[in-house]
């Protein structure tokens, strides 16, 4: 066999591989927040933008928040910026271990007025 059918059979075998289907990446609809005030964490729609102010609390401020496996525990996120700038701070303070966004959800939710809230949907499903 001659180089040149070969490489006609590469093209056409490479032209089928693609496909026209673009993948669907899902965003999160929920993301932990963490209450300064309360020290609590909670659910919250991924659409509102941290920092906040805690809806059903004035006055108590909503920032991003971290977990601990080790800790079994959310904590408040460092700035975004800061977490591969400054060493040791997306880490825990007790156990050093990397703090994670990922972690098992908390039970208690905040309800945003104005924002499609289908935390507690999403929580029942899991029940």
């Amino acid at each position: 066999m001659s180089i040149k059918p070969l490489i006609c059979v590469c093209i056409i075998l490479a032209a089928g591989c693609g496909s026209a289907e673009v993948a669907n990446v899902s965003q999160p609809e929920v993301q932990v927040a963490f209450d300064l005030k309360s020290r609590s964490a909670f659910t919250i729609p991924a659409s509102i933008h941290l920092p906040s102010e805690n809806p059903q609390d004035p006055g108590s401020n909503l920032q991003l928040a971290m977990y601990c496996p080790e800790c079994a525990r959310w904590y408040p996120a460092p700035p975004l910026d800061q977490i591969h700038r400054t060493p040791g701070v997306g880490k825990c303070r007790k156990h050093g271990t990397p703090l994670s966004f990922e972690g098992p959800l908390p039970e208690q939710s905040i309800e945003f007025q104005g924002v499609n809230n289908s935390i507690a949907a999403k929580q029942e499903e899991t029940e």
